[in-house]
């Protein structure tokens, strides 16, 4: 048990870097005045603290913290934390040497951590814009369709109803919405497939399956079939 709560109290210290906070007047991110649950000296820990710190914390820990009492738990644990940070403040540790080094590795890091997320963010929204030129402004519905996909299965569109001798026909306009959703994913789908194959027509593809079974051991590499295409000629 012991062991359980030193990983815990590890695992909490480990994703909060923040300094403590001497004004008890915090807003919090509503723009309302966050409440004080606990003082540590004079350091106030709030409920915003609190969400904060669970909001912080691995899946695997905030299920910890969901059950009974678990909100008051992680208040003790940042009492804790709030006490062994400000001991190692009075003992000087914030101002030694290796605190300094640590703290210059820890911001390498994270800056290392930070560049990684803004890479693949930045990937992420370029490929989103094209998609929104290339596929989502072809895959428009027009009115015709989704009354013509409705007339044309419409017995989808019936249902037995309790004490009605005869099935009933669920009107058009209680569908329609549905309906267009319905089509516009199916021609989104087929617009960034066929999309997609004239982009690999001109582009250059290239799997090393070795160095992939070197890297990856068992698991399958991509096949021919997949998408892999001979190197062009020189």
């Amino acid at each position: 048990m012991k062991e359980l709560v030193l990983a815990v109290m590890l695992a909490i210290l480990a994703v909060s870097c923040n300094e403590s906070k001497e004004d008890i007047s915090v807003s919090s991110k509503e723009g309302k005045a966050a409440i004080q649950i606990a003082k540590v000296n004079k350091v106030s820990i709030t409920n915003e603290d609190i969400k904060d710190e669970f909001n912080m914390l691995p899946p695997q820990l905030q299920q910890m913290f969901m059950r009974e009492d678990g909100l008051e738990n992680l208040l003790e644990e940042l009492i804790k934390k709030e006490m062994l940070y400000q001991e190692a403040k009075k003992k000087g540790i914030t101002s030694s040497k290796k605190f300094r080094e640590r703290k210059a590795e820890l911001r390498k890091r994270l800056m290392e951590e930070y560049k990684k997320q803004e890479e693949f963010l930045t990937n992420r929204l370029t490929i989103e814009l094209l998609l929104e030129e290339e596929v989502d402004k072809k895959s428009t519905v027009e009115d015709r369709e989704v009354r013509e996909y409705y007339d044309s299965n419409i017995q989808d569109f019936v249902m037995e109803v309790p004490d009605q001798s005869e099935p009933q026909t669920i009107e058009f306009d209680a569908v329609k919405d549905r309906i267009r959703q319905h089509l516009v994913a199916n021609k989104q789908e087929e617009v960034f497939n066929s999309y997609l194959a004239n982009l690999r027509e001109s582009y250059k593809i290239e799997i090393d399956r070795d160095a992939y079974r070197r890297a990856f051991g068992n698991i399958s590499a991509p096949t021919r079939e997949q998408g892999e295409r001979d190197p062009a000629p020189e």
